[in-house]
């Protein structure tokens, strides 16, 4: 269930667990690079050392996300060597993201607003987790609600990690109700330069210059990948994709575009040009990752991102990025100013750590896998999707 299934020419069915590992790696990141945060910018635990700052690229690791979803939701499509929709596709593609998304998201939602009445880290205005905004408003709940809350005033409410969500949405409703249809009438490629341009234009409007929209890119560039992981030269033609650049797709563009993302993820002002080459970095990998696994699952690398622990990991990495940031800050609250600055890093992340698996564990197993099976049998008859865990997770 939690690994991805597609069909190539060569084999009627593969198994992608690598794919579930690095999304579990990049949640628990995420988590970890938050345990960080809280410290180094909430007095009095601002100095602490430079090693830490090691942990302080959680915006990445969302990036990555991105680019999975836009792989994941491609592949079948790709390997199918085409983009035709048959009648109903989107709202069914609608209903089981919706299915998929929802559940753990309004349970997290709850969870962040009983924490919030209850402790208060997100009332007081000294404290990182949204500096005292107004969680309970109309605003913030019922934007939250309709998964627009990135685009308001209420961006930062309630939980922080959930603008991502929300963005990633709305990605959705764009590859569904626009990507796809215009697939096979506009050259992919003319579609992910206006993409880039329309969306890197809002960077320069100051009330959308947060929000990262040109993620669609990024999310688009997944989706390329998926059709360069699966086909061969001639195969990608079919896709409306150039052959030439076949050979490219893969370690050749994603080592430079990765020495890039090093050299601009620090700098804020370069922060379009750093999510660009990250995208089309993860993009590469996840070439190579394929094309290799087609020929030999027994690669070291896949013997490492195969492993139970990273795949359970990968599975439960949407309840981890809905449920890490509550419960981080609740014991934060207790800890804060009370214990030296690596002992509460300490109890973080060998005490609440391991509380925060089992619960998303529990939210995995109980909430998102019964509306992930829902979803399955809502499919259209002839459409294979592999199943997907949401990025953002």
């Amino acid at each position: 269930m939690t690994a991805i299934q597609y069909f190539t020419r060569k084999r009627v069915a593969t198994r992608l667990p690598y794919i579930d590992s690095i999304r579990g790696i990049a949640a628990l990141y995420v988590a970890i690079g938050h345990i960080w945060q809280f410290l180094a910018f909430q007095p009095p635990y601002a100095n602490l050392p430079k090693i830490f700052t090691l942990l302080n690229f959680g915006h990445a690791a969302v990036g990555i996300f991105i680019v999975l979803s836009g792989y994941c939701l491609m592949l079948p499509m790709a390997t199918q060597g085409h983009v035709e929709q048959e009648a109903g596709w989107l709202p069914a593609f609608i209903r089981r993201r919706a299915l998929r998304v929802y559940p753990a998201y309004i349970t997290a939602m709850v969870i962040s607003l009983i924490v919030i009445a209850t402790t208060g880290v997100g009332l007081d205005p000294e404290r990182i987790w949204t500096k005292g905004l107004n969680h309970f408003s109309g605003e913030s709940i019922g934007s939250h609600l309709l998964l627009m809350h990135n685009l308001t005033r209420s961006q930062w409410t309630i939980n922080t990690p959930m603008w991502s969500v929300a963005l990633e949405w709305q990605i959705y409703l764009v590859f569904g109700a626009v990507l796809v249809p215009l697939w096979k009438r506009v050259h992919p490629y003319v579609m992910l330069t206006a993409l880039f341009v329309l969306t890197a234009w809002t960077a320069t409007i100051p009330s959308l210059s947060e929000k990262c929209l040109w993620f669609v890119g990024l999310f688009f560039m997944g989706a390329i990948a998926a059709c360069y992981g699966t086909r061969t030269s001639a195969g990608v033609e079919g896709l409306g994709l150039p052959s030439k650049l076949w050979k490219l797709a893969g370690l050749r563009s994603a080592i430079p575009a990765l020495l890039v993302f090093a050299l601009t993820a620090t700098m804020q002002n370069l922060i379009i040009m750093s999510d660009i080459a990250l995208g089309i970095g993860v993009s590469g990998i996840l070439v190579w990752l394929q094309r290799t696994w087609n020929r030999t699952s027994e690669h070291k690398v896949f013997r490492f991102l195969s492993a139970k622990p990273l795949t359970i990991l990968g599975a439960m990495s949407y309840s981890i990025y809905l449920l890490h940031f509550p419960i981080l800050e609740a014991t934060n609250a207790w800890l804060v100013g009370k214990l030296p600055t690596l002992v509460v890093m300490a109890v973080q992340v060998c005490a609440v750590m391991p509380v925060l698996l089992g619960l998303s564990w529990l939210s995995y197993k109980y909430i998102e896998l019964p509306f992930m099976r829902m979803g399955k049998r809502m499919r259209p008859e002839g459409i294979s999707q592999p199943s997907s865990n949401v990025v953002t997770p």
